[in-house]
C-alpha cells in the first residue's frame, strides 16, 4: 500500500501555508489511481473538498507527482463511490458557469462552497453522507474561509456559495440571496478581545486584527470604530498574534468567540449585543447565495435542498453534532453544541421578515458610511 507524501513547494514556503494534510481526519480506503495500472493510492475519503489542506505543495501518487496550487477536488467523492481520485485545477479559477452541466450519463453537478466550521458541519451534515435524496444532481462541497469564498464568488467560482452579508453589493450582479441557510446573531456577535482590559472608545488607533475586509465582523467594526488599522490575517490565527501581541486586539468569528476566556484574553465588546442596542435587530453576518446564471427554478431546488439538509440536522441533533465535532477547533462537545445552535436555528431555516430587515439595515448602514457600494438594494430569491 502506498501513502501520501507532502512536501511544501517554494509557494508554500512564502505563503506560510499549513502542511496539515489531515484536518477531516476521516478513515483511509485504498483506492486505484488512474492510468497507474500496477500501483495503489491511500486517500481520504472527504465527504467534503477543503480548499484548506492542499493550498499549496506536492503529492505524490504511486510515483505520480501532482503539484497543488490551489485546490484539488474529489471527483466522485461525494457519492461515496470506491473510485475517488484527484484531479489538479488550474491556476485559473474556473467560473461557475462551467460546473453545473449534465450529459446523457451524469448528473447535474452543484459545487456548493462554504466554512470548514462546526456550524456550517452541522447544517449540511445531511446533504453531505446523503442522508438526502437528491435526484438529478450531485452536490460536491468545497471548504474554504468566508473571506475566501467572498473573493471567489467574484468570478463566479461556484453555483452555491456562502457569503458575508457585507460582501452582497459587489455581488449582486452575479449571485441572489437564498432565504435559507444564514446566520444571525441575536444578542451576540463577533467579539473584539484584547490581552489587557479595554474601553470599546479605546479601540480607537489601534492595530486591530481581522478575518477580511470583506466580512460582516469588520464591517460592523468599522461601524462601531471607523478609526483603527486593519491588519488581515486568517481567522483561526487571529487568537495567536493577540497572544503574541502582533497586535493590540483582535476581532473574533467562530468558535473563537466561545473559547478566548481560556485563552487568558479579555472581551472589549460584542458587536452582536452593540448592533442589537443600535437596531433592535439581530446582525445579519452570513448567508448562502446562488449564481444568477443558474436560473430561479433550479435555484430554488437549491434553496430547498439546503433548507431540508438544515431541517435534518435540527431534528437529528446528536447525530449531525457528533459529524460536526470533526471540525470543532478547540471545543468540547458542551461547548460545540453552544456553538452550533448561536448559528444553526431557526433564523437558518428562514429569514423571515425580521431577518431581512436586519439584512437590509447592516448594507443601508455601511452603503451610507461609504463602506460598501451602492445603491443599498437587496434581492432575496422568492419561493415561488
Amino acid at each position: 500500500m502506498l501513502g501520501i507524501h507532502y512536501s511544501p513547494s517554494p509557494e508554500c514556503a512564502r505563503s506560510n501555508c499549513s502542511p496539515d494534510i489531515n484536518m477531516l481526519g476521516l478513515e483511509l480506503q485504498e483506492i486505484a489511481w488512474p492510468g497507474a495500472a500496477q500501483a495503489s493510492a491511500t486517500l481520504k475519503f472527504l465527504p467534503f473538498v477543503s480548499d484548506r489542506p492542499f493550498l499549496c505543495g506536492e503529492v505524490f501518487l504511486g510515483g505520480t507527482l501532482a503539484r497543488a496550487r490551489r485546490r484539488f477536488i474529489v471527483v466522485d467523492g461525494i457519492t461515496g463511490l470506491a473510485g475517488v481520485a484527484l484531479e489538479e485545477e488550474t491556476d485559473t479559477p474556473m467560473s461557475g458557469r462551467q460546473t453545473a452541466s449534465k450529459t446523457e450519463k451524469e448528473p447535474v453537478e452543484i459545487k456548493l462552497a462554504h466554512s470548514p466550521d462546526s456550524d456550517d458541519a452541522f447544517m449540511f451534515y445531511a446533504l453531505a453522507t446523503h442522508k438526502l435524496a437528491t435526484p438529478g444532481y450531485k452536490y460536491t462541497h468545497v471548504l474554504s474561509d468566508i473571506q475566501s469564498l467572498n473573493e471567489a464568488a467574484l468570478t463566479e467560482t461556484y453555483d452555491v456559495t456562502a457569503i458575508s452579508f457585507a460582501a452582497y453589493p459587489a455581488l449582486r450582479d452575479k449571485y441572489i440571496l437564498l432565504d435559507c441557510g444564514a446566520s444571525f446573531g441575536e444578542g451576540y456577535g463577533p467579539i473584539v478581545v484584547s490581552t489587557k482590559s479595554l474601553k470599546p472608545t479605546e479601540l480607537a488607533g489601534k492595530r486591530i486584527a481581522v478575518p477580511g475586509l470583506k466580512t460582516s465582523a469588520y464591517l460592523t467594526l468599522k461601524l462601531h470604530e471607523p478609526e483603527f488599522e486593519p491588519v488581515v490575517m486568517p481567522f483561526d490565527k487571529i487568537i495567536d498574534a493577540v497572544q503574541n501581541n502582533l497586535v493590540e486586539a483582535g476581532l473574533l468569528i467562530h468558535e473563537g468567540q466561545l473559547f478566548f476566556p481560556a485563552k487568558g484574553l479579555y472581551k472589549v465588546i460584542d458587536l452582536g449585543v452593540w448592533w442589537q442596542e443600535q437596531t433592535g435587530l439581530p446582525l445579519a453576518l452570513g448567508g448562502n447565495a446562488v449564481r444568477r446564471a443558474l436560473g430561479p427554478k433550479l435555484g430554488r431546488s437549491i434553496a430547498q435542498t439546503i433548507r431540508d439538509s438544515v431541517s435534518y440536522g435540527l431534528e437529528h441533533r446528536e447525530e449531525a453534532l457528533n459529524y460536526a465535532m470533526q471540525f470543532a477547533r478547540e471545543m468540547d462537545a458542551d461547548l460545540a453544541d453552544k456553538f452550533v445552535g448561536m448559528y444553526v436555528n431557526n433564523w437558518t431555516l428562514g429569514y423571515g421578515e425580521k431577518g431581512r430587515q436586519a439584512v437590509k439595515e447592516l448594507i443601508t448602514r455601511g452603503t451610507k458610511a461609504g463602506l460598501l457600494p451602492g445603491p443599498p438594494e437587496v434581492e432575496f430569491l422568492s419561493e415561488s
